[in-house]
């Protein structure tokens, strides 16, 4: 396999987690200024992930798996994606960064 086709195939990947990500955000009522707060990121990371532009660290996938309220399926793969358990998840991960965890 080539080097070209490998860099494709990550691009793909990470445009394909940063759509899910974008798509879960969005289902909770989330903005990604709020994404980022919750998550402990900056802002501009947010976007760069959901525009699958930069590389994501596991330990930054899960950050945004806990501030967001999901399942990794649902940000790792497509068609997994579902609409918000209940309202309340949004308010509730809200609720534990205001206390400091």
């Amino acid at each position: 396999m080539s080097t070209q086709n490998v860099n494709f195939q990550q691009t793909a990947w990470l445009k394909t987690v940063g759509g899910n990500i974008r798509r879960e955000r969005v289902a909770r009522g989330l903005t990604q200024e709020k994404l980022a707060e919750l998550a402990e990121l900056a802002p501009r990371t947010v976007q760069k992930i959901e525009a699958g532009r930069i590389t994501i660290l596991i330990t930054t996938l899960r950050r945004l798996r806990q501030a967001i309220g999901c399942p990794y399926e649902a940000l790792l793969r497509e068609g997994v994606c579902r609409p918000a358990a209940s309202q309340g998840t949004a308010e509730k991960a809200a609720a534990k960064a205001a206390k400091g965890k």
